[in-house]
């Protein structure tokens, strides 16, 4: 029984990768200063992606934080002018003190 439910989880997984795979082109960018989204269409980024960007290990924390990144990101690209916003990583490793740069134009 526990072979199915690890197959059955495997194949969602690969199901899921997939299918974030083909949403790429209005997905964020991870770079070196952090996430970049386009105002365009803010796609919201992977649990991965902001537990790399600010260091976090635990679900509940990375998914939090994520949350308030797409508000945060949200609310930036409401404003006149903005195409792009860029999610700095935190100074300090494990914060969830995340800087949303809002004036790329």
């Amino acid at each position: 029984m526990n072979r199915h439910i690890l197959q059955s989880t495997l194949g969602l997984t690969l199901l899921l990768s997939a299918a974030a795979a083909a949403a790429g082109p209005g997905m964020p960018t991870l770079t070196a200063n952090g996430l970049v989204f386009d105002c365009q269409a803010p796609a919201m980024p992977s649990q991965r992606q902001v537990g790399e960007l600010t260091g976090q290990a635990n679900f509940s924390q990375v998914y939090a934080t994520r949350a308030r990144v797409m508000g945060d990101v949200r609310r930036a690209c409401n404003r006149q002018g903005i195409t792009r916003v860029v999610v700095q990583r935190p100074s300090q490793p494990a914060s969830t003190g995340l800087a949303v740069q809002a004036p790329v134009r």
